[in-house]
């Protein structure tokens, strides 16, 4: 059985704790040249998720109110969808009682979140390249999609990187507690008894040969066995065998004539 401790149980709970705290730095960035300027809009996971106003720079001078509110993203479920899969990662890491489950759990929840937050990345990429060049098309500003650059920021590699690594380790601890005879110098999986049954003991001993002490009057059998000291040995079988063939009986004596026969 491997070491399953309470620092040990932190360990994926404490892992994806850490990607949601992550989910505040950038994210993405869209970027645009012209003949007017430059600048970029950069939104962080939490912006994201939950419609956040994106920091501004260039474009001539600084974003009113109403420009960050035209470039919000909006909700967006998947980003949403994510971060749920993190709070249910903790949650059943942390509550759930055997180890195999609680990493089973922390498997399933770290896959629905990274798999959730490559689609959000994908889809938001393309959808903020639409909007901002139909605000600054709308503006007069004659900006094309050629103008735009959409990246990833670093916050979304190491929100990625994370989950990748937490993922991993709560299926590899998942698929030794179900094989402990993967690891190395295991000795096989481990019976159970169900709950009730009881507990297997070790096979008894082998029993050695009994020998008598030198001048024992058994002649050699263990003590309350065989005939008692003195008895003589049984002879040979004198009865038949009991799968031979009956003897064929003897045939009848002949007959003899009485005297009073008739006479001459």
């Amino acid at each position: 059985m491997r070491d399953t401790s309470s620092k040990r149980r932190v360990i994926s709970p404490g892992g994806l704790l850490l990607v949601a705290v992550c989910f505040f730095l950038p994210f993405l960035t869209v970027s645009c040249e012209s003949s007017f300027g430059g600048g970029s809009v950069t939104y962080t996971g939490f912006d994201l998720a939950f419609n956040g106003a994106p920091s501004v720079s260039g474009f001539g001078g600084e974003a009113s109110s109403s420009d960050l509110d035209d470039l919000r993203a909006g909700f967006q479920p998947l980003a949403i969808l994510s971060l749920l899969g993190l709070v249910a990662g903790i949650g059943l890491g942390l509550a759930l009682p055997t180890p195999f489950a609680r990493w089973l759990g922390g498997a399933t929840a770290t896959l629905v979140a990274l798999a959730s937050a490559i689609a959000q990345q994908v889809w938001i990429r393309r959808a903020l390249d639409e909007a901002i060049e139909s605000e600054a098309s709308g503006a007069g500003f004659g900006i094309t999609a050629d103008m735009l650059n959409t990246s990833t920021e670093f916050g979304f590699t190491i929100v990625l990187t994370l989950l990748l690594v937490v993922l991993a380790y709560n299926v590899v601890e998942a698929v030794f507690q179900a094989r402990p005879d993967l690891l190395p110098g295991g000795n096989g999986p481990t019976h159970v008894p169900p709950p009730g049954f009881p507990p297997q003991g070790p096979p008894p001993p082998n029993h050695a040969v009994w020998s008598p002490p030198p001048g024992h009057p058994s002649g050699g059998t263990p003590p309350g066995y065989g005939p008692p000291p003195g008895t003589p040995p049984p002879g040979p079988a004198t009865g038949p065998h009991p799968h031979a063939h009956p003897a064929p009986a003897p045939p009848p004596p002949p007959r003899t004539p009485p005297p009073w026969g008739n006479t001459p």
